[in-house]
């Protein structure tokens, strides 16, 4: 879990796809093992205190949007 503030919360899509594109420059390493090449989902939610009463809510909606992610990857490697 990362909690951003402040300028990086200002820039979260670039951070994700910075994030992203290291995961594939590894991926793509020929010199590496298969066992040193990682992959990770990311699922992210935005607090909004219209809609959450506790910060655990927000927890709940990036995890159900992380396994979103991890279906959509599965989905990509099994075509």
């Amino acid at each position: 879990m990362v909690i951003l503030k402040g300028q990086d919360f200002k820039h979260i899509d670039e951070l994700i796809a910075e994030f992203n594109r290291q995961l594939k420059e590894r991926q793509e390493n020929p010199e590496l093992d298969y066992w040193n090449k990682i992959s990770a989902a990311i699922g992210y939610a935005v607090y909004d205190p219209s809609i959450e009463k506790a910060y655990e809510n927000v927890f709940k909606r990036a995890d159900e949007e992380m396994y979103k992610a991890k279906k959509a990857m599965k989905v990509v490697r099994e075509n």
